[in-house]
Formats: structure tokens, sequence, C-alpha cells
């Protein structure tokens, strides 16, 4: 895709799932979760940090104002937004959702920072549980 979209075709590699790359101080790895929003959608994972980048995965709507982390922002409210980027972005995916959790985790991950929304230092399995349970159409009344 990346060449039908830029013509860009020298020194460009696709990484392998599971393909990990040494950078010293730093060892990252790449986790395919494809269908999680796009067919190419993947995850990376830095091991010494324990931060797991998974793209679109875990995302939320909302402005930040200013907060980026979830132990600085009214959880309530980036937990709605969270709820209606599930509802319009990927709840139509929600099978390759819940096969991205489980492939993701074997991870020990620290830190969850996804493309859209809060970076989850405090507790990133909240975000986890909440997109879990989105995706298997468990709902809670309000």
């Amino acid at each position: 895709m990346y060449s039908s979209f830029y013509g860009i075709r020298d020194g460009v590699r696709a990484v392998a799932d599971g393909e990990r790359i040494d950078l010293g101080e730093n060892v990252v790895s790449f986790h395919h979760i494809p269908f999680v929003h796009w067919p190419e959608t993947m995850a990376t994972y830095e091991k010494t940090e324990r931060v797991l980048f998974p793209c679109d995965a875990f995302g939320s709507f909302g402005a930040l104002d200013g907060v980026l982390l979830d132990d600085e922002a009214d959880l309530s409210h980036y937990e709605n937004e969270a709820v209606r980027y599930f509802a319009n972005i990927v709840r139509m995916v929600s099978q390759p959702v819940l096969k991205a959790i489980a492939k993701l985790g074997g991870l020990e991950v620290k830190v969850i920072a996804p493309s859209h929304g809060l970076v989850w230092r405090r507790d990133p399995g909240r975000i986890v549980e909440t997109y879990a349970k989105l995706a298997r159409m468990e709902g809670e009344r309000r």
C-alpha cells in the first residue's frame, strides 16, 4: 500500500509479525492486528519501558485539553469518548478487536499509548477491559 500511495519503492521493507528490532537500549517488536480499523493495522511494543503503541486499538475521541495521561484526566469523560470512538470506528470489527486483545495479552504492558486519546499509564488494563466488553457487546444500563 505504501508504494501505491506515495510512489516510493526503494528503501522500504515491511516488518513481519513478531519481528524485533534491537535499538541498543530499546527493543521494539511488531504485532499485526489486522482490521482493528484498517487491514494493515499493527501494534508496536517497546520492551524496555513496556509501552504498547496499538495504533487505533484502545483509542478514543475527544480533545485532550492539555491532558495526555489517564492519571491526570477525568476518566468518566474520556471513557465515554472511548465508547463513542469504539461505536463509530471499530464496532464493525469487534471480532478482530477480541483477537488483538488475545494476541497482545502475552505482552507485559505498563503503558498503552494509542494513536487517538489518552495515554494509559496508571491503569492500562482499564481501557483494554472497556474495549473487550464493548467487543463482546456487553452493555451497561444507564
